[in-house]
């Protein structure tokens, strides 16, 4: 039937954007960290972004995660020159210590502050610099000559290469979720759309069933149910409309005739 071709796009429609869904999510959080990094710097910077993506392809660390950092130092105050500095010995920092990029990021910058912090306690040739050493950068030198390359050789580790090889495969669904996003959206779109319609001509028929009956039976009776009446009531309605519009016209005109039978809810039933 005719009724089936819009229900089966519908349930196409919602296949394809659940199999998708991971890319596209995967493309989605690459483009608000991206636009994170944008906003807290003022502009965009291709150093940054590049630094980012440069930086997975030798470390275990994704790009996503490394923006984001980038991000953070940007929202502090630190300038693009500053960021590249910190973000690599943050990352070297992180894997000798254990801990997470972000910690190790946030660590690093308290230094720029004068103070040693927790890194005082994990680093003790910080606790010999003093405060205006500190402001100046020196924590971050000292701590590139303890750790430097220990990112890079974590690497060469099984688990290293495990996680690189899982980011390499989320930079590949980034990239098809991006490519993918203007049909998914569009799809989405359109079955919300779908879904908001058929609600309303179920409820126009005065049909009140359970939400979670098959959208596809749904869509059968009230096909039916236009089929029925415009021929019984001798009603013509405008097939050009969308199927809901086409049971307002039949309701409006049906109501006319006072057709008692329609307005008792008993159509949907009888043409089920």
């Amino acid at each position: 039937k005719a009724a089936g071709i819009p229900s089966a796009a519908y349930f196409g429609a919602r296949g394809l954007i659940s199999a998708f869904s991971t890319v596209v999510e995967a493309s989605a959080r690459q483009e608000a960290a991206e636009k994170a990094l944008e906003v807290a710097l003022g502009k965009t910077s291709q150093a940054l972004l590049g630094q980012a993506s440069a930086l997975q392809k030798v470390t275990t660390f994704g790009d996503e995660a490394t923006i984001q950092q980038q991000a953070f130092l940007a929202s502090i105050g630190f300038t693009e020159e500053k960021i590249m500095e910190v973000i690599p010995v943050a990352m070297d920092l992180a894997t000798a210590t254990g801990m997470t990029l972000e910690s190790a990021v946030r660590n690093t910058a308290k230094t720029f502050s004068g103070l040693a912090g927790e890194l005082g306690e994990l680093v003790p040739q910080l606790r010999d610099l003093t405060a205006e050493e500190m402001k100046a950068g020196k924590a971050v030198e000292v701590m590139a000559e303890l750790f430097g390359g220990q990112a890079t050789e974590n690497t060469k580790t099984m688990s290293g290469a495990l996680i690189q090889a899982e980011n390499n495969i989320g930079d590949l669904a980034e990239a098809i979720g991006a490519k993918l996003s203007p049909l998914i959206t569009s799809l989405a779109n359109s079955t919300s759309g779908f879904v908001s319609d058929l609600t309303e001509l179920i409820n126009i028929t005065g049909k009140n069933k359970s939400a979670t009956l098959e959208f596809y039976e749904e869509q059968e009776n009230a096909q039916a149910v236009l089929d029925k009446y415009t021929e019984k009531l001798n009603i013509t309605v405008d097939s050009n409309q969308s199927l809901r519009d086409q049971l307002i016209e039949l309701r409006t005109k049906a109501k006319e005739l006072n057709d008692s039978e329609f307005f008792k809810g008993r159509a949907l039933s009888d043409s089920a």
